[in-house]
C-alpha cells in the first residue's frame, strides 16, 4: 500500500479528486480512501458548520466524508457555506471502490524545474466534476491551448506520458509536444563558442 499512499486521483475529465489515504475494507467491499487538502488563506467549504446545518435536517452518523456531505446538501438545497483556512486543513473526501479504477501508473518526469516520480490513479468515472458540480464534457472534448500547455499528459492505455509544453502543426490540424525529460539548464554550444574565440583572435581553437 505504501507505493499508492498520497499517489494523485484524477477522474475521467482529467481534474483532481484527491489523494490517496489508504485502503478501506467494508462487507467484502475494498475501495480507497481518499483525502483533500486545502491550503492557508485559502477558500474551502466550512466542513463544521456544513455539518451542524446539515444535522438540523437529516440524521448523520458523524464520519460521513466530505463527498457525501456536499451531496446531502445539494439535495436538501443546502448552500454549501466555505471559509478562508487559517491553518492547512486535510479531510476525508471519499471513497472510490476499486471497480472505478481504470489505470494506476508512476513514472519520473524531470522537465524544467519538475524532478519528482510522479504516481497517478485514473478513475472510469467523473467523481470530482459531480462534486463540483460540473457538467460532464462529451467523449471528444475540445480544450483551449492554454488549458493543455505545462499540464500533465495521461494515456488510459500507456499511462503518464508526461507535461505538455510545446504547440507542434501537422497536415490540417495542430498537435502537442509532450516530454517527460527535459533540461531547462543552458548549454554551450562548443563549435560556435571556439569559432567565436578564433574570430576575436583570442587563441587558438
Amino acid at each position: 500500500m505504501d507505493e499508492l499512499r498520497d499517489a494523485m486521483i484524477l477522474d475521467s475529465e482529467g481534474l483532481i479528486y484527491g489523494y490517496v489515504e489508504g485502503i478501506r475494507i467494508e462487507d467484502e467491499k475494498v475501495s480507497l480512501a481518499a483525502y483533500t487538502v486545502f491550503r492557508v488563506n485559502e477558500p474551502a467549504i466550512d466542513v463544521e458548520k456544513l455539518r451542524s446545518q446539515l444535522a438540523k435536517r437529516v440524521s448523520l452518523k458523524g464520519n460521513e466524508p466530505l463527498e457525501v456531505l456536499v451531496s446531502i446538501a445539494r439535495r436538501e438545497n443546502i448552500d454549501v457555506p466555505y471559509k478562508i483556512t487559517e491553518k492547512e486543513v486535510r479531510w476525508i473526501k471519499g471513497f472510490v471502490p476499486l471497480e472505478e479504477v481504470r489505470l494506476i501508473d508512476a513514472k519520473r518526469i524531470s522537465v524544467d524545474d519538475m524532478d519528482t516520480t510522479l504516481r497517478v490513479i485514473l478513475l472510469s468515472k467523473p467523481r470530482e466534476a459531480l462534486f463540483r458540480g460540473m457538467p460532464v464534457q462529451s467523449s471528444s472534448p475540445t480544450y483551449r491551448i492554454e488549458q493543455v500547455l505545462n499540464k500533465l499528459v495521461l494515456s488510459s492505455l500507456r499511462g503518464i506520458l508526461g507535461i505538455c509544453k510545446e504547440i507542434v502543426v501537422g497536415p490540417g490540424e495542430l498537435g502537442f509536444r509532450v516530454y517527460r525529460v527535459k533540461s531547462m539548464r543552458k548549454v554551450v554550444n562548443w563549435i560556435a563558442f571556439t569559432a567565436h574565440v578564433k574570430r576575436l583572435g583570442l587563441r587558438d581553437a
